[in-house]
């Protein structure tokens, strides 16, 4: 495993600025943290005029080059992956039990799509700086939606394993689990297919209404329980995919069931889920929206022109 020479900042920035200058989008600043909050709800008509806006969290991914990689322990990755050098391995943040990744999921729910794990499938920066000088960042990241990786625990060390040019990718700990990737491109970038601004509003208003009332443990909890309750139908497309793409090799692979610990109470959730005030009447929503993101999650909230994503 090497990891590459450029810094997780230095590729969030470059697919920032790309987005920026080719699909025409521009990052939300709103200012925060204050004690008063400006009741300022045009800031809103603004932004979505503008266009539609994307959650997105960046991630480094590590270069894996060798042939003694954990993941070759898994046969039908191996399979799969042989010929396919290097691969690429995101690695999952395990903070607080996985708390960014649920808390991705949930805005991922309650937005209707548009949040995305955005990583690197390049190896170095060299190659990174040939991908931003020709305008072409896109080819230089993978994206995965947060609602694809259904984690088994909350106490192993989880990573995705993928190659930019497929379509599947493998959610690691001991044993890989695959999952359809799909073809991401800036065109769909936005999967809400003609959400309205004001249907945009109503879903952001109903998560922040969720927020301070439910709270963000609770949400979070709810998700692992819906992971949980789902994890055998994970598994079971999984083993499609096994199926499908080694020709029945290891076709009777046996893949790991989902641990009670999704079910388990949070730990000091007060700690693990720092809290902004309750939204006041007439206070951007989007500005609250991008706090949250930051807050919870380490993404950016991005917009980019409707028409652009068509």
């Amino acid at each position: 495993m090497a990891s590459p020479d450029f810094s997780e900042f230095t590729f969030g920035y470059a697919v920032t600025r790309h987005i920026e200058d080719t699909l025409g989008g521009r990052i939300a600043v709103p200012s925060f943290p204050t004690q008063v909050q400006e009741a300022d709800l045009g800031y809103d008509v603004d932004f979505l005029s503008h266009g539609v806006p994307l959650v997105i969290q960046y991630k480094r991914s590590s270069v894996m080059k060798r042939s003694d990689c954990k993941e070759f322990g898994s046969p039908h990755f191996s399979h799969i992956f042989h010929s396919r050098r290097p691969f690429y391995r995101m690695h999952m943040h395990k903070n607080h039990q996985y708390n960014q990744h649920l808390m991705l999921r949930v805005f991922e729910e309650f937005l209707g799509g548009g949040v995305w794990y955005c990583t690197s499938s390049v190896q170095d920066k060299a190659e990174l700086d040939s991908h931003y000088r020709r305008r072409q960042m896109f080819d230089a990241s993978t994206f995965f939606r947060p609602s694809s990786i259904a984690l088994p625990d909350l106490h192993e060390d989880h990573f995705v394993s993928f190659h930019p040019s497929l379509p599947i990718a493998y959610l690691f700990s001991e044993q890989g689990l695959p999952f359809y990737s799909g073809d991401v491109s800036p065109a769909n970038l936005d999967n809400r297919v003609d959400a309205s601004a004001d249907e945009l509003l109503e879903r952001t208003s109903n998560l922040f209404e969720n927020l301070d009332s439910t709270g963000p443990a609770e949400l979070a909890r709810r998700e692992r329980a819906s992971i949980h309750k789902r994890f055998s139908e994970v598994t079971e497309s999984a083993r499609e995919i096994v199926q499908q793409w080694t020709d029945g090799v290891a076709r009777d692979v046996v893949f790991p069931s989902a641990s009670e610990d999704l079910l388990d109470a949070p730990d000091s959730p007060a700690a693990q889920f720092p809290r902004f005030p309750p939204r006041k009447k007439g206070e951007s929503l989007i500005k609250r929206l991008a706090y949250e993101v930051s807050l919870h999650a380490d993404a950016m909230l991005v917009s980019v022109p409707r028409e652009r994503l068509k």
